[in-house]
């Protein structure tokens, strides 16, 4: 979705955890300090939300993000949300949130919006969305499930002045069934073009926990598999290989001789000297989603193959893993690379270039990773298969830049939670995808660089000559600017 570019600010209202103030329609089911805790866990999570908007935002807007609370004092809630914050004042809620909205709009923000502390289910690009929405048709809301509203983002041209501003959020019966129908009629009252936006929910009420339990499962729990994303595009020198270290390296000897190799001896061929296989995790799934962007030199012919063969085989039995084929002719990566998330099944996402070997114990490294409370973006540190001194040079350049600058390439197998891969919206369209991923993730979460180290292929280089193909890649990520669609 365009936008016409304008700053905007994202003003999080809520209360502080404080016992007997937060959450207490749950104090019966929680007890009061649990409703607190779950209070303040919500709301740094829609922080981290507001954080990710931001970083989708990133070429069409800026997008700061500030706290209004209730139930303590500013210097508490940026002790307690991690971000600056300011104390709400009015008599009602349509009070408090009329001193947010029009204090950004005098800092001069072009569109500011109201987010819910009790709201965590928007994700960052969803609530991107909504800002991009106001400001293409005035106002954009996200009703709530129990007939309130999540979000209300206004652009200042179409409220100029506090009065106009206190006029559309007058006449509200706020805490009632119709908050939301209300506050759309009061803005088609006052000329302005409202864009209603998919509907979400607050955690407000015992009933409305599980979908909390859920949220926190698939961001911060147990991860329940892996899903292994490779784009092809003409790699049928690449692809068995590639398929068969996925399975090697998570699993016990001999297995992928079993599963999918005709000659047992060509599985242990494609390995380096002296590696021994790793048992993994034995009980973890693991799933390789291979998304063919339309080759034409038998890739999608030895996958369909590979997928033959292993489902048939009492290694696929015993041990979780499937191969599955996607075909998406004649996209770009990116698309390849967003088709083969959605249809991903597991918390846990890979994705792993065709020409690029994971190493031992791959999958516990990622599963160990993507546990830690805060894990955004990950990736291995970068390896070639050519031990010449200058691909040597290039590769320690390539690591050294990731530690410092915290960039890694698409060629270090990129790894990362479902949900924070939705969050930021997924890979921009266009070339250079995989520099304005990190660049998002990186914006939004610290960006980690695993323990370990993949082997990518260096007949680029070897192709076009390594110096130029170097200064290629260096020259395209210069030029790299964000897309503003």
């Amino acid at each position: 979705m365009s936008g016409q570019g304008h700053a905007a600010r994202l003003l999080i209202m809520s209360r502080l955890g404080r016992a007997g103030q937060a959450k207490t329609r749950l104090a019966d089911t929680m007890g009061a300090e649990g409703a607190a805790q779950l209070q303040t866990r919500m709301t740094q999570h829609v922080v981290r939300m507001a954080r990710h908007a931001a970083a989708v935002a990133d070429g069409r807007r800026r997008i700061s993000v500030e706290g209004w609370v209730s139930g303590g004092t500013a210097v508490e809630g940026r002790r307690e949300l991690g971000i600056s914050c300011r104390v709400q004042h009015g008599r009602d809620l349509g009070q408090r949130i009329g001193t947010a909205l029009g204090a950004a709009f005098a800092r001069g923000a072009g569109v500011a919006a109201v987010l819910g502390g009790d709201c965590p289910l928007l994700d960052g690009a969803a609530i991107a969305a909504a800002i991009d929405a106001a400001d293409n048709s005035g106002a954009a809301i996200v009703p709530a499930d129990d007939g309130g509203y999540c979000l209300l983002a206004l652009r200042r041209n179409v409220v100029a002045g506090s009065d106009r501003l206190a006029a559309v959020l007058d006449g509200i019966d706020w805490g009632g069934a119709e908050v939301c129908t209300q506050q759309v009629a009061r803005l088609h009252d006052a000329g302005i073009q409202v864009a209603r936006m998919p509907r979400s929910a607050d955690i407000d009420r015992a009933a409305d926990l599980e979908l909390w339990s859920q949220l926190c499962d698939e961001w911060y729990g147990a991860i329940d598999g892996i899903s292994v994303v490779v784009p092809t595009l003409n790699e049928a020198a690449h692809i068995r290989t590639c398929i068969e270290y996925v399975c090697r390296m998570a699993s016990g000897p001999g297995d992928v001789a079993a599963a999918v190799a005709t000659d047992p001896g060509d599985a242990a061929a494609v390995l380096p000297a002296g590696t021994t296989p790793s048992s993994g995790l034995p009980g973890l799934p693991i799933e390789i989603i291979v998304v063919d962007g339309g080759s034409t030199d038998g890739t999608d012919e030895i996958v369909r193959n590979l997928i033959a063969h292993t489902a048939g085989s009492d290694w696929y039995t015993r041990r979780p893993v499937q191969l599955r084929l996607i075909r998406v002719a004649g996209a770009d990566r990116s698309a390849q690379l967003n088709a083969g998330a959605a249809a991903a099944r597991h918390r846990a996402l890979v994705f792993l270039h065709a020409d690029t070997l994971v190493p031992d114990s791959w999958n516990q490294v990622v599963a160990e990773a993507l546990t830690a409370p805060d894990a955004g973006l990950c990736a291995f540190r970068f390896g070639f298969d050519d031990t010449a001194a200058t691909m040597r040079l290039f590769a320690a350049g390539t690591r050294l830049r990731g530690r410092i600058a915290h960039t890694p390439y698409g060629d270090q197998a990129f790894c990362c939670r479902r949900a924070f891969f939705r969050s930021l919206g997924g890979f921009p369209a266009g070339t250079c995808e995989d520099l304005g991923f990190v660049l998002r993730a990186r914006a939004a979460d610290p960006v980690r660089i695993l323990p370990a180290t993949v082997s990518t292929s260096a007949r680029r280089y070897r192709e076009h000559g390594a110096w130029r193909t170097m200064l290629g890649h260096r020259l395209a990520a210069a030029r790299y600017r964000p897309p503003k669609e």
